[in-house]
Order: structure tokens, then C-alpha cells, then sequence
């Protein structure tokens, strides 16, 4: 009788044992400063169940986004987080990307956590596009560049996939710079890629680019 009531107690304490998975927050919301490279995300747990909990899967959206955390398996009362990062790349405005966590936990095997982030592009240029009609007066047209709040440029280096295309970079006020554009003729249709580095104090920032095109129609009002 004893023995039987042993095991009867040992049943119903294993039936009650139970794993618990609990996120602090499954989503982060991210303001990664301009020129940064990456945005981390992290995400913490905590097993408030009496079993252990494994980690049998953690994928990403997309490659863009990796993932480290320290264990796969989570002992009760322990505590943990998964890192996610963001490589931003040339990425900007509001950015969405998840990771989906599958567990052995029995009361939600699967959870997604989402990263958000808002890039700022750390320059602002005006216009992207310059372009001269066809036999146009090869005049110099300007683009300004304006750096984002709080991203410290001193310079501004410009490089063009065309040699019909001079740059000149001046200063205009107020931390901005002035790309004046000069093609050597107007006779022959052609496009090219305007490079912009900003210069920054670990040496070159993140590029933005710019059209520069003479094209083979009669010049309209810009």
C-alpha cells in the first residue's frame, strides 16, 4: 500500500513539473545613430517552470540579421537573452526584420521576436538627379548636402564614373557642403554615378549617390 502510494505521488509530481518560457519584451524598438553600422536588439528570458526549457530552432527573416545567445538549454529560474543583430548596410527609414524562436516549452512552443529600427540616412542630398538637355550650356548645376543632426563631417569627397563630370565640393553654411557639377560638353548623351563620402573623425563615412546625366533631348525647365 505504501509503495503504491509512493508512486501515485511520484506520478502526480511529474505531471505537475512544468517548463515556462518567459520573454521580457518580443519586440525592440531600435534608433541607431547615423553612420552606425549595425542595430543589436536583445531579447531577455527567464524559465519560471521546474523543467529545463531547449532551444530547438532560432531563425531569422533574413540574412541581414544574426543571432547569439550563451545556452541552448534553460534551467529553471535561469535567466538569458538573445542578441539580434541588424547589419543596416545601405538600409534607411523604418526597418522591420524577426527572428522565430521554436522551443520544447508546451505552452507556446513557437514565439517571434521582432526587431525595429529607424535609420536615419546620414546625408540628406538636393536634388539626387542633375541633368543637362542636348546642347545645353555646360554650366555648372549644384547639389547640397546636409549631414544628419549630431553626425560630425568634415569633408565631403565626390567621385563620378564619368570623366565629363567635374566636381567641385564647397562649403555652404551650417555644416552643409555644395557639389557643383560641370560637364565638358552637352553634344554626346551619357549618364554617371556621383559617389559622395562624407569624411568623418574614423575616416570615411557610409556613401550616398547622385545621377549626373546630359541627355539627348533639348533641355527643359528644372
Amino acid at each position: 500500500m505504501k509503495l503504491k502510494l509512493l508512486l501515485l505521488l511520484s506520478l502526480m509530481g511529474a505531471g505537475m513539473a512544468r517548463a515556462e518560457l518567459k520573454w521580457e519584451q518580443t519586440q525592440v524598438d531600435l534608433h541607431p545613430q547615423p553612420g552606425d553600422t549595425d542595430a543589436v536588439g536583445h531579447f531577455k528570458y527567464a524559465n519560471t517552470g521546474d523543467k529545463p526549457v531547449r532551444f530547438m530552432s532560432v531563425k531569422t527573416s533574413c540574412g541581414c540579421t544574426t543571432t547569439k545567445m550563451k545556452t541552448e538549454v534553460v534551467a529553471p529560474n535561469e535567466t538569458g537573452e538573445i542578441a539580434a543583430t541588424f547589419k543596416i548596410g545601405g538600409a534607411i527609414g523604418s526597418q522591420s526584420k524577426t527572428v522565430t524562436v521554436e522551443t520544447d516549452d508546451p505552452t507556446q512552443r513557437v514565439t517571434v521576436l521582432t526587431l525595429h529600427a529607424v535609420i536615419t540616412p546620414p546625408l540628406e542630398l538636393k536634388p539626387t538627379f542633375i541633368y543637362w538637355g542636348a546642347n545645353e550650356a555646360p554650366k555648372a548645376k549644384s547639389i547640397v548636402v546636409t549631414p544628419a543632426k549630431d553626425y560630425s563631417v568634415t569633408g565631403i569627397k565626390v567621385t563620378s564614373t564619368s570623366q565629363i563630370f567635374s566636381t567641385v565640393v564647397k562649403p555652404d553654411g551650417a555644416g552643409a557642403y555644395r557639389i557643383e557639377v560641370s560637364p565638358q560638353n552637352t553634344g554626346t548623351p551619357i549618364n554617371a554615378t556621383l559617389t559622395i563620402v562624407p569624411q568623418v573623425a574614423q575616416g570615411n563615412g557610409k556613401a550616398v549617390f547622385a545621377t549626373a546625366r546630359v541627355s539627348n533631348t533639348a533641355a527643359t525647365a528644372q
